[in-house]
C-alpha cells in the first residue's frame, strides 16, 4: 500500500517544462497537468520516437526518493493503451548541470490497459541521497510508431520519500531546533 512509503507525497512538482522530444495536442494537454495532483487532467501529445520524451521537474525541497508512480489516463482503457510509457529513465540532481541516474525501466509491461491507474515503482537510489531537480526521459511507448501511436499520455507523475536529515553542530542549535519543534514551525528552512 501507499500509506508503506512512510514518506510525504511530492505531487506539485514546480517549474515542469518539456526539454526536447513532445508537443502537446490541441486540446491544451500542457505538462503542468502531469504534476497537478488532478487525476482528471493529463498530458496528451506527440512524442518524438526517435530521441523519446525529456521532462524536467523540481520538487519543493529536497529530498530522498523512496518510490514514484505513474498513473494513466482516461484513453488506457478505451483502445489508447499503445500511448503507456514502456521504457524510460529518471534522473536526478541538486544544480540542474551533474545528473544522477535514480530508476531506469525497459520494456515493461506493468503499465495495462486500464485507465485512471497508479502504477508504483522503486528508485535505484541506495545511496539514500535527497534530490531537489527530476528529469524524466521517456524513451518507448507500449505501442508501435505511426498514426495515433506516437501520442504520450498519462494522467499523472508522483513521488514518495522523505526530507533529508536535519545537521545540527552546536548545543544552541540543539536548543533552537526544540523550541522549534515545540512551537511547530521551520527550522533551517524544513518543517519540524
Amino acid at each position: 500500500s501507499d500509506a508503506d512509503d512512510g514518506g510525504k507525497y511530492y505531487v506539485g512538482f514546480s517549474n515542469a517544462t518539456v526539454v526536447s522530444g513532445w508537443t502537446r495536442d490541441s486540446d491544451g494537454h500542457a505538462i503542468t497537468s502531469l504534476f497537478d495532483g488532478n487525476g482528471n487532467t493529463k498530458i496528451c501529445g506527440t512524442m518524438n520516437t526517435s530521441t523519446g520524451a525529456t521532462f524536467e521537474f523540481d520538487a519543493a525541497e529536497a529530498f530522498i526518493p523512496g518510490a514514484y508512480y505513474m498513473r494513466t489516463a482516461d484513453g488506457a482503457g478505451s483502445g489508447y493503451s499503445k500511448r503507456n510509457p514502456k521504457s524510460w529513465t529518471i534522473y536526478a540532481s541538486n544544480d540542474k548541470s551533474a545528473w544522477t541516474q535514480i530508476a531506469s525501466v525497459s520494456n515493461s509491461t506493468m503499465i495495462a490497459a486500464v485507465s485512471y491507474t497508479a502504477y508504483k515503482f522503486s528508485f535505484d537510489n541506495a545511496s539514500n541521497t535527497a534530490y531537489k531537480y527530476f528529469r524524466l526521459v521517456i524513451s518507448a511507448k507500449q505501442g508501435a510508431n505511426g498514426s495515433d501511436f506516437d501520442n504520450l499520455e498519462l494522467s499523472e507523475f508522483y513521488m514518495s520519500g522523505t526530507t533529508a536529515p536535519i545537521e545540527i553542530s552546536s548545543v544552541d542549535e540543539w536548543n533552537d531546533f526544540c523550541e522549534n519543534v515545540a512551537a511547530g514551525n521551520t527550522y533551517s528552512g524544513k518543517t519540524v
